[in-house]
């Protein structure tokens, strides 16, 4: 039977002692035992720099696998001030705030969007600084300034390419320390090689312009660290003096001037409405005789003067009216014709 009872105990304890085969239902789950002793500490995890302080987490300082950095919680990590002896280092990094820091290296672009960027030298930010400032403003148009304060130096700007030179608007050809493509505007333009060298400046081209757009305004040549003016050529007038600052005609010269070869009077540049003192002169230095051919006036009343200083006889030629000139100069002699216009001759 399935229920059948069978007693088994040799030495019963109670009156009825029963000892049953069959299982019977699972009890109630007992209470937890004692908590057991901790373990021991584990191996430090590759690439968890030392340092850092409390609250401080953990932050990737480059690419490159472990390298790590502490920096403070929240919001963004390079919001914040990096605690580490290695440069930081950023790929493909864009800023739309400021970025501050020692011996930043980027191995991509970084992106700058803001009002520009300032780049302070070991004096830091303070009183004393020396500053050099890039900027973009929204015409497109860029300038790289810099700026000094306390015990700064001057500021100086210096490109100081490793090889080869500066090109504006193109690359430089080999041998110029600045190539510029374009009109180029200075205030003063200072070429020197030095006390004992000598300096070249050199302009090329089919015409080469050298002007001076101000009205009323000169273009004077000097020598000398005391800027001494030794010639002028008058923007309004076209005159040019040697020796003066103002000169009348145009040629003024204050001083003695030598010529080593003939004055050549030409009535294509004759200039001046008051021909009485408008003089040519011609100069005849040759030890043979030669003849010197004398062109027509341009006004009436116009002179010339021949003067012979070598020891060759000059004979002139030309619309010479004979009977009231001479033809022939010998040796020292002096000779000034006037044209008339009217008997269209030089008497």
């Amino acid at each position: 039977m399935a229920n059948n009872i069978k007693v088994e105990v040799t030495q019963p304890t109670q009156n009825i002692d029963i000892a049953i085969s069959g299982r019977g239902q699972k009890g109630t789950t007992g209470a937890d035992g004692a908590t057991g002793a901790d373990g021991a500490d584990g191996t430090p995890g590759v690439g968890v720099p030392t340092g850092g302080t409390t609250g401080q987490v953990l932050s990737k300082s480059s690419a490159v696998d472990y390298a790590t950095t502490w920096v403070d919680s929240g919001g963004n990590p390079f919001d914040q001030t990096l605690n580490t002896n290695d440069s930081p280092e950023f790929q493909g990094m864009t800023l739309t705030g400021d970025l501050a820091g020692e011996g930043i290296t980027a191995t991509s672009t970084v992106e700058i969007i803001g009002y520009g960027l300032d780049i302070y030298s070991v004096l830091g930010k303070g009183t004393n600084f020396e500053k050099l400032s890039m900027s973009v403003d929204a015409l497109g148009d860029a300038t790289i300034a810099t700026s000094s304060g306390g015990t700064g130096d001057d500021g100086d700007l210096i490109l100081e390419p490793a090889s080869g030179g500066v090109g504006i608007g193109k690359t430089p050809d080999n041998g110029y320390a600045l190539d510029v493509n374009g009109k180029a505007k200075c205030s003063t333009l200072r070429v020197t090689g030095g006390y004992f060298a000598s300096t070249v400046l050199e302009l090329r081209g089919a015409l080469v312009r050298v002007s001076n757009y101000d009205t009323g305004s000169a273009i004077a040549f000097t020598t000398g660290a005391n800027v001494t003016e030794h010639m002028r050529i008058n923007g309004a007038s076209g005159n040019v003096g040697i020796n003066t600052t103002s000169p009348s005609a145009k040629l003024d010269v204050n001083g003695d001037a030598r010529f080593r070869a003939r004055i050549i009077r030409s009535k294509s540049v004759y200039v001046g409405t008051d021909t009485t003192d408008d003089v040519a002169l011609h100069v005849c230095d040759s030890a043979t005789a030669f003849t010197l051919t004398v062109t027509d006036g341009a006004d009436d009343g116009e002179e010339i003067k021949v003067v012979n200083r070598g020891a060759g006889t000059v004979t002139l030629s030309g619309k010479i009216n004979t009977t009231t000139a001479v033809t022939s100069l010998t040796s020292g002699e002096t000779i000034v014709l006037n044209w008339d216009a009217t008997d269209d001759e030089w008497q």
